[in-house]
């Protein structure tokens, strides 16, 4: 049996996995469901998308096609940098669905949704204007001469998870914002480099 090695990049492109309408449209979600429905939309998510998007070749999809999913995923990440959509780390479809997750913003999602968003913008020629702001965002978190936090914007207590505490992963965070962006803030930069 041949193998179709386009199955995954179509899948990706034109599933449930993308949100397709709604104050959401474009976001990529975390997962879906039993029914095959989206769970929620996922910043983090989408950063690793616009990446994979950036790393197509052109002849991947229908004409416009890539430039298209990343464009609609980048016009999500602008409404939430704006403020249009509040920003959180998971925004559940099902509105009473509760989530400890959302009484913080994650450094490390925010940077994987900006390095999405710069890994595009370098593949499309057009830089996302949610870039600089979400940016912005993450510089505010940062004190001088301290390493970048795990997350910031507090709500509530946190449990004590491996996402909660200072660890390894967050090396991938300061090589994203290091990396993986340009013109990142300074504080945000020497944030990074102490971490």
């Amino acid at each position: 049996m041949a193998v179709d090695p386009n199955a995954t990049a179509r899948w990706l492109l034109r599933s449930a996995i993308v949100l397709r309408d709604g104050p959401h449209r474009g976001a990529v979600a975390g997962w879906l469901d039993a029914h095959g429905a989206p769970a929620f939309a996922y910043p983090e998510i989408t950063g690793y998308y616009l990446s994979w998007l950036a790393s197509l070749p052109d002849d991947t999809g229908t004409p416009g096609e890539v430039l298209s999913a990343g464009r609609a995923a980048a016009g999500w990440a602008l409404r939430l940098a704006s403020g249009a959509v509040p920003l959180q780390t998971r925004f559940h479809l099902d509105a009473t669905a509760a989530d400890w997750r959302n009484d913080a913003l994650f450094t490390f999602d925010l940077a994987m949704l900006a390095r999405g968003l710069a890994d595009f913008g370098r593949m499309s020629g057009e830089t996302p204007a949610s870039l600089p702001v979400l940016l912005e965002r993450l510089s505010t978190a940062c004190a001088p001469g301290l390493p970048l936090p795990v997350c910031f914007d507090r709500r509530n207590a946190l449990p004590s998870r491996w996402s909660t505490r200072e660890g390894p992963f967050q090396l991938k965070t300061a090589a994203a914002i290091l990396f993986g962006v340009e013109h990142a803030p300074q504080d945000l930069q020497a944030a990074a480099w102490s971490t």
